[in-house]
């Protein structure tokens, strides 16, 4: 840990968009009115653009061997702002695979790339377990598009996509 001066406790995420008709399912994520009067929107707040969530603590079992894993809920609000069920939402940095878990367990399709063995094996093992009642998912975990090079390196682990096509 850092010994002297404070210790960072945030993560900056930066929100771009194309156009200014952009997606944004702000009912979707509306947290409760800190105060509930007739002229507030009695189905909830804003966010805002600070949110405050807890880190993933060592003993619990959403944890895994990653050095920098978002909590779930945190990922689902941007998922849940961003997209609608069946979109399609890409993970360029996969990590730990918490995104492309909160899109399977949200119902949108994802796409998501990870270099490291280690973490593509986690990643494999979150996909596969259930969720709310049903299976784990199908072998199309491991697939790759055809024209894509080889990659004798990596074989098929640096392509990780659940979808429903």
């Amino acid at each position: 840990g850092k010994i002297k001066g404070f210790s960072p406790r945030h993560d900056d995420i930066l929100f771009f968009n194309k156009t200014a008709n952009f997606k944004f399912n702000l009912d979707n994520i509306r947290i409760p009115q800190k105060y509930y009067r007739q002229r507030n929107n009695m189905a909830g707040a804003n966010p805002g653009d600070v949110w405050q969530f807890s880190h993933i603590h060592y003993s619990s079992p959403e944890r895994e061997k990653h050095p920098t894993q978002k909590p779930e809920a945190l990922i689902e609000r941007m998922v849940l702002a961003s997209s609608d069920e069946g979109d399609l939402v890409l993970d360029p940095f996969s990590g730990s695979g918490t995104t492309l878990r909160v899109c399977q367990v949200l119902n949108r399709n994802c796409i998501g790339f990870e270099l490291n063995p280690n973490y593509i094996e986690i990643i494999k093992r979150r996909l596969s377990k259930d969720f709310f009642g049903f299976d784990s998912i199908d072998d199309r975990i491991n697939r790759k598009p055809q024209n894509l090079p080889e990659n004798k390196e990596h074989s098929n682990d640096y392509l990780l996509g659940f979808d429903r096509f």
